[in-house]
């Protein structure tokens, strides 16, 4: 994961100095994050990337809180047992709940501040996909894969209705616990269809490179094409994008594949 961090963030770099180079001298366009990326074109801002905080694509944070939460986990699992994992789950919940306001430092704070809190949070998540896939009580417990599945209905059905409410802020943490569940009951339906199971096999397939790729170039440039240029703000635009840009993220990466730049970080 390491290797794709530091590989991806080398590949990265000179495609998005050409972009905020020409954006800012050249189409005189007042693009996002353009001051934070000339002030750390430095030493400082090179050591900030060795320990996490990226400047070149923030997007990448994950694979450092991927490789934190994957060395505490498989520790756990190591010196002691599957059900200590889970009952660390629990505390580690509890624990989030309590003091979530005071993990989370905000926008205006330190950056392994917020990496520690991104931690914190999907940890339990990540918790829960492991008892998930080895418990595999979604066959021997129908009733709790049903209870998990409607709870996250509701709470969608809840953030539509209600925006701005109380539970918003544990949206990623309630998520993680109650989606897994729910497109699993939902799986066999849509692998019905021809169609759209050979879609999600391809996105699946390249999921990885997708989420690689769709920063810190293809998906900002994409949407101030179609936001800000062709005026094109309408409801359905997200989701027609969101397809859009992981057709461009794939063929890229076919590109990079050819060319053999793939290695950097695969």
């Amino acid at each position: 994961m390491y290797k794709a961090y530091i590989g991806y963030t080398i590949l990265a770099f000179i495609p998005l100095y050409c972009v905020i180079y020409l954006a800012t001298f050249h189409f005189k366009l007042n693009v996002w994050g353009t001051n934070h990326f000339w002030n750390n074109l430095n030493l400082e801002g090179l050591l900030n990337i060795i320990a996490g905080d990226n400047f070149v694509d923030s997007a990448l944070w994950y694979l450092i809180a991927l490789i934190i939460i994957t060395f505490v986990c498989f520790t756990i699992l190591y010196y002691f047992s599957l059900p200590t994992l889970f009952y660390f789950s629990l505390a580690l919940i509890i624990f989030d709940v309590i003091f979530w306001d005071n993990l989370n430092p905000g926008s205006d704070n330190v950056y392994h501040a917020s990496l520690l809190f991104k931690v914190m949070i999907y940890m339990p998540a990540y918790i829960f996909g492991i008892l998930f896939g080895y418990k595999k009580f979604y066959s021997n417990n129908k009733g709790l894969l049903h209870i998990f599945s409607i709870l996250f209905a509701a709470q969608f059905l809840f953030s539509i209705l209600f925006p701005n409410n109380i539970l918003h802020k544990y949206d990623i943490l309630l998520y993680g616990f109650t989606l897994p569940p729910f497109m699993f009951l939902v799986s066999t339906i849509l692998l019905g269809n021809n169609y759209i199971k050979k879609s999600l096999f391809i996105f699946g397939s390249y999921s990885f490179q997708i989420y690689l790729l769709h920063m810190p170039v293809i998906l900002p440039v994409s949407t101030r094409l179609v936001r800000d240029i062709f005026k094109m703000n309408y409801f359905i635009t997200p989701y027609l994008m969101t397809i859009v840009i992981i057709i461009i993220c794939i063929s890229t990466y076919k590109v990079f594949k050819k060319i053999k730049l793939n290695t950097l970080f695969e």
